[in-house]
């Protein structure tokens, strides 16, 4: 008995010393070291770095110059007050818009699967608005 387990015991090193290793890199020419040891933090701020390093937040986001910005508006409103005496009506919401910015965009296999960042309003280009009561 215990011949057979000393001999399945060889067998089980032999035949797990043989296997290859998987490599883990799918390219051949990928560089290891620069794969395996960059973080998450890195490959957000190279993405900040390559769209924002052109870009011009007062240009509209439309590369033809001809082609209109369209604009979807949301406002939700959480508060509507009325005052009868003052004749007054106060509204307070949360305004909402988005569009597409041709200019902000990226290969995402370049940064490591990144899909979706975030960034401060001031960076990029926003529309002007104006709230008027009338």
């Amino acid at each position: 008995m215990q011949l057979f387990l000393l001999i399945s015991f060889c067998l089980c090193v032999y035949l797990a010393s043989t296997q290859e290793e998987p490599e883990g890199i799918d390219d051949e020419g990928a560089d290891a070291e620069v794969l395996y040891n960059k973080t998450y933090t890195e490959y957000q701020t190279a993405l900040e770095k390559a769209i924002f390093s052109n870009y011009v937040n007062t240009r509209r986001p439309v590369r033809n110059i001809s082609t209109p910005v369209e604009v979807s508006v949301h406002f939700h409103i959480v508060h509507v007050s009325v005052n009868q005496e003052e004749q007054t009506m106060t509204v307070h919401g949360h305004l909402y818009m988005t569009w597409i910015d041709e200019f902000l965009g990226w290969d995402v296999n370049e940064f490591n699967g990144i899909r979706m960042t975030r960034c401060s309003k001031w960076r990029v280009w926003q529309p002007k608005i104006k709230v008027a009561n009338r």
